[in-house]
């Protein structure tokens, strides 16, 4: 190969790496949450997400209103997501607490809604809440936990 296509491959690579940094940068406000199951008589259903908002995200009951967040499906089963039914600050396991980095949506689950296992949600915030700007979103991680 001459230098100017050594220089070139060179070049390409600093880029990716560059892009690549930015890219997920941009991602840095979304934060994660687990899906918890519990048995019902039809099935296993989705009832519960807990969000980790992060170490440096401890925010207090009061700053969470009932339209904070909104848990919208990811895939079309032809029925409508889940409602929320109610939203509190707890710990990791979901745990009502006064103040905390997790936050736990209940939700209204049955069988006319997407609450199988099978489905996967996003969950938008509707406001700024902590480090989290409004529009941040929270995608499901790891699997399902069943309770």
């Amino acid at each position: 190969m001459n230098k100017k296509t050594v220089l070139l491959l060179i070049l390409v690579f600093i880029s990716s790496i560059i892009s690549a940094q930015q890219h997920s940068a941009g991602f840095k406000d979304a934060g994660t949450f687990l899906r918890i199951s519990k048995q019902q008589d039809y099935g296993l259903s989705v009832t519960r997400l807990i969000i980790d908002l992060g170490e440096d995200s401890i925010i207090n009951e009061k700053d969470i209103l009932a339209d904070t967040f909104t848990v919208t499906g990811t895939t079309d089963s032809g029925k409508p997501a889940p409602k929320i039914k109610g939203i509190n600050v707890t710990d990791v396991f979901g745990d009502k607490v006064e103040s905390g980095r997790y936050v736990t949506i209940d939700l209204d689950f049955g069988l006319e809604t997407d609450s199988d296992t099978g489905s996967s949600y996003l969950v938008t915030l509707n406001q700024d809440i902590g480090a989290f700007k409004k529009g941040a979103q929270f995608l499901q991680k790891g699997r399902t936990i069943r309770r």
